[in-house]
């Protein structure tokens, strides 16, 4: 059976386990990535070297827009499809149960790009000219900035959502478009990523008051200011063209996220408190991903360590 055969069995076969948003990343994956890569190739005759080889060149050049490298998390989703597929394969029948390649594993000492944050004044100018131009999408972007919700999130976010006596906004739904073989694209209204991505986040005192001064229908969708949601798409072009605007170096929208969680663990912020905030899985992650204070910082506390020996 030709792995692609395979593959496609496979993604079918999972339709009814997965979210509908997962399922359509795989789809991405598979058409764009490992089909024209591996499909040709019997199933049985992928072994654990070519996979693995396979691996390193997505790590290197296979980025389809740039020709650089695809990030390590997008070649692990990349194995774990394959090595998925295969099992199933195993399973079902159609593939031999001693097929090498299910042993294939990503490579160790692989260097994770950091991640991207805004500089103090840049990200303080930012949130200035959000505060002082309180427009449905640059309240969308403020919330973004002082919460850390995903670009989805705050498209979904509803007037109705807010609770003024305890300060917060309750995430339950994330707002984001899809695309299908043979069907293009769509744009649903689902639940977030995870479980625990359905949280309440305490929103700023000031930000509070900026949300009930410009909103009153608890139907109001607050990046667009109708009762229709504003696409994601178009909240991210215009964010990128407000930074333009502001001459604020251009960092993607979702660095706002982890500005404002980098910023959160150089203050102090309970770590268990901070991954609900984010809505992760796990503290690990939280810890994984903003544990690694800015240089400044770190000579900020080397100083006063220094001052508290000798005082």
């Amino acid at each position: 059976m030709l792995y692609e055969t395979l593959i496609n069995e496979w993604h079918h076969a999972i339709v009814r386990d997965v979210k509908e948003t997962t399922h359509a990343r795989y789809f991405n994956m598979i058409e764009n990535h490992i089909v024209p890569d591996l499909g040709q190739f019997e199933a049985n005759d992928l072994t654990n070297t070519q996979i693995e080889r396979y691996v390193d060149y997505k790590l290197e050049s296979g980025n389809l827009v740039n020709q650089g490298g695809l990030s390590h998390s997008t070649v692990d989703d990349i194995l774990t499809i394959v090595k998925s597929s295969l099992k199933y394969g195993v399973q079902q029948e159609l593939v031999e149960k001693d097929i090498s390649a299910l042993n294939a594993k990503m490579p160790k000492g692989i260097a994770v790009k950091p991640i991207e944050i805004f500089s103090k004044r840049n990200f303080k100018r930012l949130i200035k000219y959000l505060i002082s131009n309180p427009t449905s999408k640059n309240i969308a972007i403020l919330i973004s900035c002082v919460t850390g919700a995903r670009i989805g999130e705050v498209c979904a976010l509803q007037f109705k959502h807010f609770s003024f006596p305890m300060e917060t906004a309750y995430i339950e739904k994330t707002y984001q478009r899809i695309y299908e073989k043979g069907k293009g694209s769509r744009l649903i209204m689902s639940e977030p990523k995870t479980k625990h991505s359905i949280r309440f986040i305490p929103i700023p005192t000031e930000v509070m008051k900026l949300i009930k001064r410009n909103f009153q229908s608890l139907e109001t969708y607050i990046a667009s200011g109708t009762d229709k949601p504003c696409e994601p798409n178009n909240l991210r072009s215009y964010y990128n063209r407000l930074l333009k605007r502001l001459r604020i170096k251009h960092l993607k929208y979702h660095c706002t996220r982890h500005t404002f969680a980098t910023n959160s663990m150089e203050i102090g912020w309970d770590v268990k408190a901070l991954s609900e905030v984010l809505g992760h899985a796990d503290v690990a992650i939280t810890l994984r991903l903003y544990d690694h204070p800015a240089p400044a910082y770190k000579r900020k506390m080397s100083n006063k360590t220094f001052n508290k020996i000798l005082s």
